[in-house]
Parts: structure tokens; C-alpha cells; sequence
């Protein structure tokens, strides 16, 4: 992704504004932003846009290969395990279709809705996680 599109149409339109807003953090001030190293977040550019409005970890302070400190990746993990039993379930001359893939992969969205106890329970390992990395 093009480093400017991102600044512009991914972090200043979307993201900075979402981890300003008091309705969607716990507390604004409080929040970490991590990245993933791609390309259009190590920019310069990049890099001082999100330092002048949110903590986060800069280039020369990113953990590397750190998966744990990583929710996306709990939450990746959690959800390929949901999708793989789903289609373990299904009959046999199903289970390998595109559209079997595409219902599992709904209905294990789905079942993450009301599972809040996951995202808790990811929040609150975070510092515990930060401390062995």
C-alpha cells in the first residue's frame, strides 16, 4: 500500500481518530498503536504522523518478530481454529468447497460477537506478554 493513500485515507481518516475517541478506548491517553513493520508504516512520513497523535512503537523501538504483543494474531489464531472445526464438521463431499468455506468463516465471525471473555482475556494478558518479550 502507498505509504501517502495510507497516512491520508487509513491513519488520519480512520485510525487516529478511533484511538482519540473516548467511545471506543477504555482511555485515549493510555493507547499503544502497534504496527507491523510494513513498509508504508516504517516511513518517515509515517512514523512522525502517528508520533505526533498517538504512543506507539517507532521503528527503532519494535520488538522484532513479536506475535505475542500482537492481538490480531490471538484473535487470527482463535478464528482459524473456529473455521477449521467447522469444516471438519462438514460431509465429506462438502467440506473442501469455496462456499462451505465462506458459511464457516461467517458463522465463526459470528460466534466471536458475544465471546467477549476472548477479547478480555487477550487484553489482559497483554502487559503479562510485554514483560517476556
Amino acid at each position: 500500500m502507498p505509504g501517502e493513500y495510507f497516512r491520508d485515507s487509513v491513519l488520519h481518516k480512520k485510525i487516529i481518530p478511533f484511538l482519540k475517541n473516548p467511545e471506543n478506548v477504555i482511555e485515549p491517553k493510555e493507547v499503544t498503536f502497534l504496527h507491523d513493520c510494513a513498509p508504508c508504516m516504517k516511513a518517515m512520513a509515517t512514523q512522525e504522523l502517528v508520533r505526533a497523535n498517538v504512543d506507539f512503537f517507532g521503528n527503532n523501538e519494535y520488538p522484532a518478530n513479536s506475535p505475542d504483543l500482537n492481538e490480531a494474531e490471538h484473535m487470527g489464531s482463535i478464528m482459524k481454529g473456529g473455521v477449521e472445526k467447522l469444516i471438519e464438521d462438514q460431509p465429506e463431499e462438502n467440506g473442501h468447497s469455496h462456499e462451505t468455506l465462506l458459511k464457516c468463516i461467517k458463522k465463526a465471525l459470528k460466534s466471536l460477537e458475544t465471546a467477549t471473555h476472548l477479547f478480555v482475556n487477550i487484553l489482559e494478558s497483554y502487559f503479562r506478554r510485554t514483560e517476556a518479550v
